[in-house]
């Protein structure tokens, strides 16, 4: 069995990741590359895996990866720095062999991806706020 996509598997996983950060608590603006604005971060996605493996003598599954890069953005002479790096897996099993089963699966693979990368991704943006010396009486 084979898939046709109705747009490309990268654009259509760009469009969705940049959904979640966008609904994000912590992310005030998501921006296109290249953009004007100034950035704490730069983000990139590597969809290492998206496949089913459909064989009959296994149980049916959709295999999602994706590994998330997160940048400091260059600053007068200061370079580009990686700050974080990390992939994340997830495989479902598929009750039907069927294009719906599959494309369900990864959107649910997806969303817990998408919320564990933000629970990562939160105290790097978000550093915990210095603490003040508590008073001696």
């Amino acid at each position: 069995m084979s898939c046709t996509f109705a747009a490309p598997p990268g654009w259509m996983l760009t469009t969705a990741v940049r959904g979640y950060l966008r609904n994000a608590d912590f992310i005030r603006d998501v921006v296109e590359p290249g953009g004007e604005l100034p950035v704490a971060a730069s983000i990139e996605t590597d969809g290492g895996v998206l496949t089913a493996d459909l064989a009959e003598a296994a149980e049916a599954t959709a295999v999602l990866a994706l590994t998330f890069r997160v940048y400091t953005p260059a600053a007068g002479a200061t370079l580009e720095k990686e700050m974080f790096r990390k992939t994340y897996t997830r495989s479902l099993p598929l009750e039907q062999r069927d294009a719906d089963a599959i494309a369900a699966a990864w959107n649910r693979e997806l969303a817990e991806i998408a919320d564990e990368f933000l629970a990562d991704l939160r105290p790097l943006l978000m550093p915990a706020p210095a603490s003040t010396p508590t008073p001696t009486p």
